[in-house]
């Protein structure tokens, strides 16, 4: 994984495998524009363009001061263009786009080739030693009667012939999908949401959460554990919104996964929940793993709480992922808080 710091326009080759790339602008431009996405998209910042080196895909807007950007299977370089005096760093993600759909299932077999031609025969292998009885030889020309003589080994068996040409490629099966692991609706108030016991017979887990808590304030943070590991494994790197204000967070040697800002007791509306999605690819693989989420709390009436998040998290453990368990600083999950499981 290589990290690139780029400024004008130009081409920068990319290391095999990349499947995405972080973007982190570190000189904004002289102007900024703002669109109408929710969260709020940036305009006046840049393009890139990913290629394979026969042409160019289309290309992709640079739209916040820290987004992800998928890049094709099989590309080798992306092409950019920062305008307005920006200056960016971009960080390849090794594997393939995590957004991309799970593989199909194998197509049909292909026809089966033409068999090759026959092998030559081998030569007559040398007469064995005495032993087991082996296939009886040949009939030897009428003569006197001599002592019988040790039967021979079979002779070694002839070179094996050509194989035929593969036969063509069959069409491609049909996409595959997702599996529910599991799916948690709280009828009481709970400390803890928990899933244990996950199957180690999948590629990739994805969690979606709606969440509120029982703290008497108006919000209050969610958080997650990996494999109930309470120690200071994790490190995050956030951008957020909190009503009208932009940050960026980094916290590292954590003692745990941060989920997002929910509504708490105090909030005015009872129907206000938090909302997110983690996408946590290859969760068996030994490296460390990595949670990519997106999050946000809704607007109330009285503009008390508005925020919306993008976070990458890294839990420093080669351990496969067997247990995923949502905790909070203190008080319950409200009734109503929702977590659901996927795999594929």
């Amino acid at each position: 994984m290589s990290t690139y710091s780029l400024t004008g326009s130009g081409t920068q080759s990319l290391t095999a495998g990349t499947g995405a790339l972080h973007v982190h602008v570190t000189t904004a431009p002289g102007w900024l524009g703002e669109g109408s996405a929710d969260p709020t998209d940036l305009t006046g910042i840049g393009f890139i363009r990913a290629t394979d080196g026969t042409a160019f895909w289309r290309a992709q807007v640079i739209d916040a001061l820290d987004c992800w950007l998928g890049i094709p299977n099989g590309a080798t370089a992306f092409g950019y263009a920062l305008t307005n005096g920006a200056a960016a760093d971009f960080t390849e993600i090794i594997g393939p786009n995590p957004f991309e759909g799970p593989a199909g299932a194998t197509g049909a077999t292909g026809a089966t080739g033409a068999a090759g031609a026959t092998g030559a025969t081998g030569a007559t292998g040398p007469t064995g030693a005495a032993g087991a009885p082996g296939a009886t030889g040949p009939t030897g020309p009428t003569g006197g009667t001599g002592a019988a003589g040790a039967t021979g080994a079979t002779g070694a068996a002839g070179a094996t012939g050509a194989a035929g040409a593969t036969g063509a490629t069959g069409a491609a099966g049909a996409a595959g999908s997702a599996v529910l692991i599991g799916d948690v609706t709280l009828a009481v108030a709970a400390a803890t949401i928990d899933f244990s016991s996950i199957p180690a017979t999948y590629t990739h887990l994805m969690l979606d959460w709606l969440l509120q808590g029982t703290q008497v304030a108006t919000s209050t943070s969610a958080w997650l554990r990996v494999n109930a590991d309470s120690g200071a494994n994790y490190s995050e790197q956030a951008f957020q919104r909190a009503t009208s204000t932009v940050s960026g967070t980094t916290n590292e040697a954590d003692v745990k996964a941060i989920l997002g800002l929910i509504p708490a007791a105090s909030t005015p509306d009872a129907h206000d929940f938090g909302f997110g999605r983690i996408l946590l690819p290859y969760y068996r693989h030994p490296q460390y793993k990595q949670l990519v989420q997106l999050s946000g709390s809704p607007k109330t009436a009285a503009l008390v709480l508005q925020t919306w998040q993008t976070m990458s998290t890294t839990w420093r453990n080669t351990a496969a992922i067997n247990q995923l368990t949502l905790l909070l600083p203190s008080a319950n999950y409200a009734i109503g808080s929702r977590a659901t499981l996927w795999a594929w």
